[in-house]
């Protein structure tokens, strides 16, 4: 204090008293400065600590604020997983039990972690200073299931020690469930479902694709969609997801390989994401579609196949009505002619009418071969029997007609049953034989095998009809020309041949088509060029060994003189009628000659005649030979009808007798067998009464 207040060496008033003021001033200014070092500083120091910490407060405030406020559960953990926070979120979720009201609850064990596969990775991983996600099922004890997509982190200090551990979770309850409602539409859907990344490789798979494919899920999502189309290379599926690329959709037909091999066809509906930068695509298999079709449009070729042979049918028919008539007349008169009126059978009239009768005879039988296709109803003479007997038949037949370089040779493999007639069978081997060796230029060989064949799938040549399962099989094949394949679709066709003018009719396989039509046969053709052909006939076995062996028909041609029965005649073609009264007055019968049927039931309608006999034609203006027997049957029941017809579609041996008919014939008919079957009808009367 002497320093500051020292003597002064001249003392006056005035300067003692400035001094005196200097003095307290520098006292104050060092009072101040030292309360400023000593005191105010370390305050302001520890003002500015205290709202450094009031701010950290409120921001730690607001933050466990918006922990304690968030949806999102949240764990808080020692290093040892057991729980030491946790927020409302997590407890809406899993209430507290007693294992966290003992301060036990651990983060790697149940409740919290119920799976103890996943809780033992989970802490595996975090143990191991990684940060673990997955998925954590939580069942609560009212049976409510959640759902949560959990990450765990390792909480460290600053020298990296594990502290404890952070669990956030997100409730994806809903989500899942719409994803699974997604996926279980997918998978029961019909078609299938793929979801491709930008290169094509498979990310997802519904299970109508898996079984769609035949291939496990698990190979599907190693695959590359290159593995699955079917095309030419990669570069094509490329080009094409480029388009779907740049159009962001498309619609096409395609096809898949199974993973047995076998190819089918699907429907392909494809969307690009670009955001995702996938491929969504729908995938329809439309092999059945495609079946359906090709079904449809081989029934449309069987029954444009079917209307072509009914519109030539009609045509053939009318034809052979009206020639058969004229056949009947000129056969008729030439046999009359040549037997009453021609004593020296080696004279020229003789000859020059035995040659008028076999022109006639060979029109006769071209007629028939065109009746033959017109027909479908089955053969009146349909037996069970053996083709092999037939085949030996046919080889023995035309062994002798074949040059010596011509080989025919037969195989019977399987020796089993069909129904088929005998003749018929063999009019179409005789055919076929002869068109192979017509096929053969000089020398070759011609070979009939007997066997049995399955078939999957094969279409006939004549029906068109797709033929499945086994059948007994007749191959004539040969080492011929072969055909060209332009004329395959018209083999069966009438008068279609490829042989030279002179050669052939064209009725040949048509008249075959026709006999295998009516037995409900097939026929298969395999044909090349300068490779010889094959023609497979197809039967369906008949399940019995009891065959009948083909038999030959002996016709009689003895005739029968009448003793005046009443006849009556009815045709309208006139030079018929005229023909049959001629031959049956000249036997010894009183014959009434009708060319107009209604004339028959006018004469039966005013005179009370007993008629012995009735012989009708079919196909008449205005009426039919059924129709007037009908009429007649209604006034005398037992009268015997013999019905001729030149032409008669839809009409048959068997229906014919069963509507009445004794006895059915198709014109022209043979002289000697009518006669014989007159005879026969009046002494089968004569014996009943």
């Amino acid at each position: 204090m002497s320093f500051f207040f020292a003597d002064y060496a001249i003392v006056s008033d005035t300067s003692n008293l400035t001094g005196h003021f200097y003095k307290v001033v520098s006292y104050a200014l060092i009072y101040r400065a030292m309360f400023v070092v000593i005191v105010r500083k370390p305050y302001q120091t520890l003002a500015r600590h205290a709202a450094t910490v009031q701010k950290i407060n409120e921001t730690l405030r607001s933050q466990a604020m918006a922990l304690e406020s968030s949806a999102t559960p949240i764990f808080l953990t020692d290093e040892n997983g057991i729980l030491r926070w946790r927020n409302p979120a997590s407890r809406a979720i899993l209430p507290p039990d007693a294992s966290e009201v003992a301060g036990k609850a651990c983060l790697f064990a149940a409740p919290i972690t119920p799976n103890p596969k996943v809780a033992a990775e989970l802490k595996k991983t975090v143990e191991a200073g990684h940060i673990w996600r997955g998925a954590i099922t939580i069942s609560r004890s009212d049976k409510e299931t959640f759902i949560i997509n959990r990450t765990v982190t390792p909480l460290l200090n600053d020298n990296g020690i594990i502290e404890g551990y952070v669990s956030v979770g997100e409730n994806i309850t809903e989500s899942t469930k719409a994803l699974l409602r997604h996926k279980r539409v997918l998978d029961t859907a019909i078609d299938g479902f793929l979801i491709l990344d930008d290169q094509g490789k498979l990310l997802e798979v519904n299970d109508a694709y898996v079984k769609m494919s035949g291939y496990a899920m698990e190979q599907l999502l190693t695959m590359h969609i290159t593995q699955l189309k079917v095309m030419q290379d990669a570069e094509n599926i490329e080009d094409h997801l480029q388009i779907i690329r740049a159009q962001g959709h498309d619609q096409f037909e395609t096809h898949h390989r199974h993973q047995d091999g076998h190819i089918f066809s699907v429907e392909i509906s494809a969307t690009y994401d670009p955001e995702s930068r996938h491929f969504f695509v729908f995938i329809r298999d439309i092999s059945e579609r495609e079946k359906a079709e090709n079904d449809k449009q081989e029934l449309e070729r069987q029954l444009q196949q079917s209307q072509k042979m009914q519109a030539l049918g009609q045509l053939t028919g009318g034809i052979a009505h009206d020639f058969n008539n004229i056949l009947a007349a000129i056969l008729g008169y030439s046999n009359l002619a040549l037997e009453r009126f021609v004593p020296d059978q080696q004279s020229k009239l003789a000859v020059y009418l035995k040659e008028i009768i076999t022109a006639s005879e060979r029109a006769r039988d071209l007629i028939a071969k065109m009746l033959t296709f017109t027909r479908t109803q089955a053969s009146s003479s349909v037996n069970l029997m053996s083709p092999a007997a037939v085949i030996q038949e046919v080889v023995a037949m035309m062994l002798p007609s074949l040059p010596s370089s011509i080989q025919l040779q037969s195989h019977i493999e399987d020796d089993l049953c069909i129904r088929m007639d005998a003749g018929e069978l063999s009019q179409i081997l005789l055919n076929l034989v002869i068109n192979a060796r017509d096929a053969i230029d000089t020398h070759g060989v011609i070979d009939i095998h007997l066997h049995q064949t399955e078939l999957d799938g094969a279409i006939c040549a004549i029906s068109q009809q797709r033929l499945s399962g086994t059948y007994l099989a007749i191959d004539v094949s040969d080492n011929g020309a072969g055909i060209s394949p332009e004329h395959m679709s018209r083999l069966f066709d009438p008068f279609f041949t490829t042989k030279e003018v002179g050669k052939g009719t064209g009725l040949g396989l048509s008249m075959v088509q026709g006999i295998l039509r009516r037995s409900g046969a097939h026929i298969l053709v395999e044909s090349r060029p300068h490779l010889g052909s094959r023609f497979r006939l197809l039967f369906s076995i008949v399940a019995d060994s009891d065959c009948q062996e083909p038999s030959a028909k002996l016709v009689s041609t003895e005739g029968a003189s009448g003793n005046g029965q009443c006849i009556w005649v009815v045709d309208d073609e006139p030079a018929v009628g005229r023909f049959l009264q001629e031959l049956l007055e000249g036997a010894g019968y009183q014959v009434e000659l009708f060319t107009d049927p209604y004339k028959v039931m006018n004469a039966l309608a005013n005179d009370d005649i007993a008629i012995d006999l009735l012989i009708t034609d079919q196909t008449m203006p205005g009426i039919t030979g059924l129709t007037l027997t009908r009429y007649l049957h209604s006034m005398q029941a037992d009268l015997p009808v013999i019905l001729c017809t030149g032409y008669s579609d839809g009409l048959n041996r068997e229906e014919a007798l069963r509507k009445g008919i004794s006895h059915y014939f198709t014109k022209p008919v043979p002289a000697a067998d009518l006669m014989k079957t007159i005879a026969d009808i009046f002494a089968h009367n004569h014996k009943k009464h």
